[in-house]
């Protein structure tokens, strides 16, 4: 194919830092959201979906009764193909979700239902929980 054997080296090492577990994170309603965002990224999170309480209000006042049901099974459905998923949230929403996805959750509880305002995030809490996941892999 005279492909340079040094670019077949760099496809072979990128390969090597996929193998292991993906993981997503889905979390609200977060105070401290771009400081979780960033800790989740440099940590290597696949996907991650963070919102604020306004967001989430958005999220849902934004759309039909159709419209929402349908984007929550679909965010379902891509969230159910990863290994691991970390879930930030609410005592009784963390229950919801670890009972709707199959793969191995990990919850971090920011305070009891209904939450109806921004909770701070431990980000040293955080950095934990993707440790574990790592030295898992």
């Amino acid at each position: 194919l005279k492909i340079d054997r040094t670019f077949i080296s760099r496809l072979e090492s990128i390969g090597e830092l996929r193998k292991g577990q993906s993981i997503a994170c889905i979390g609200f309603p977060i105070l401290n959201k771009q400081e979780v965002q960033e800790i989740l990224e440099r940590g290597g999170v696949d996907f991650i979906l963070l919102m604020s309480e306004e967001e989430r209000l958005d999220f849902v006042n934004q759309r039909s009764g159709k419209e929402l049901l349908n984007e929550i099974m679909d965010l379902t459905a891509r969230v159910r193909s990863y290994e691991v998923v970390i879930c930030i949230g609410s005592d009784e929403r963390l229950k919801l979700i670890e009972g709707v996805l199959d793969g191995q959750v990990i919850s971090i509880e920011i305070g009891t239902s209904p939450i109806t305002e921004d909770k701070w995030v431990d980000p040293a809490e955080l950095r934990q929980v993707l440790r574990s996941i790592k030295s898992a892999r």
